[in-house]
């Protein structure tokens, strides 16, 4: 992140310490917002503070940069625009309010927040660091031929970025239910004037928590069913097209089929009756005779 340079040209009143005053702003948000103030010994003894306030760092994103910018834009007081414009037009040699941006209020700051390798000399650096930048990174030669050479686009470079951790809904609504009772047990009234909206932020929570504890996966309704194998029983042939059995004919009822019907009262002619068979024994058997054996 490149603020734009505390240095441009003279005959613009932004110049008269205005970037300044504004860069300061940023700086105390930036700090206020990543930093864990310790509140116990215990914090100490179990080192969350570092890994807490290492974990803010890693979340600070533009997002988090805009609004903290668009903050320390609006909080510039009045004065600091008047004396930029006298000393432009007058000449006048004007000491600007840093009340709360010095270097000395930026190391107590750190200082409760644990960090006490850092001197003021370190800050005073940190925050004069940029007093004639140019606003954006210079790159050397050597290093614009290996962000070219290099091959390595925005979504490689993206890539090793990471998520956020998923807050839970009932840690969510734990942290809304103690924020609201330390709002409603304060006294001061800058803070109880949010009291409303902080109900409103709550309700919507709770109603958020519902809906994750109602919303069911689709296979609570259709779970699946695994097929269990089993031999086959034997049991009767279940075939639609039986066909019925054919009778086996003996050697009367072929002698019978062939006769013909004889009316009571009548000889049957000559012509219908059936021509001689010889027997087995190799002789003729008349037609009288194979009717007599018949009857």
């Amino acid at each position: 992140m490149f603020l734009p340079p505390n240095t441009t040209s003279l005959i613009q009143p932004m110049d008269q310490g205005v970037i300044s005053a504004f860069k300061r702003r940023y700086q105390r948000k930036y700090l206020d917002e990543v930093l864990v103030i310790r509140e116990t010994e215990a914090d100490m003894e179990e080192d969350r503070r570092g890994k807490r306030t290492l974990d803010n760092i890693k979340a600070y994103n533009i997002r988090s940069a805009i609004y903290n910018m668009s903050e320390a834009r609006g909080q510039e007081k009045l004065t600091t625009l008047t004396n930029a414009w006298k000393k432009l037009i007058m000449d006048e040699d004007l000491d600007f309010d840093f009340h709360g941006f010095e270097a000395s209020d930026f190391h107590s700051l750190l200082y409760k927040a644990g960090e006490n390798v850092v001197s003021l000399d370190d800050v005073h650096e940190w925050i004069e660091e940029n007093e004639a930048a140019e606003g954006h990174e210079i790159l050397s030669k050597e290093q614009i031929v290996a962000a070219v050479t290099g091959g390595q686009s925005s979504d490689s470079e993206g890539s090793d970025v990471e998520q956020p951790q998923k807050v839970k809904m009932s840690e969510i609504r734990e942290y809304a239910d103690k924020l609201l009772q330390y709002v409603a047990n304060s006294n001061k009234p800058h803070i109880q004037e949010h009291y409303d909206q902080l109900r409103l932020l709550r309700a919507q929570i709770i109603v958020e928590q519902y809906q994750a504890g109602h919303q069911l996966k689709i296979d609570t309704f259709f779970k699946p069913r695994t097929a269990k194998l089993s031999s086959p029983k034997p049991g009767p042939s279940q075939s639609t097209t039986a066909q019925p059995p054919t009778p086996e004919l003996g050697p009367s009822q072929s002698a019978t089929a062939q006769l013909p019907t004889l009316e009571e009262g009548h000889s049957p002619s000559p012509a219908s009756l059936p021509t001689a068979q010889h027997d087995s024994s190799g002789g003729t058997a008349s037609p009288v005779d194979v009717v007599s054996d018949l009857e």
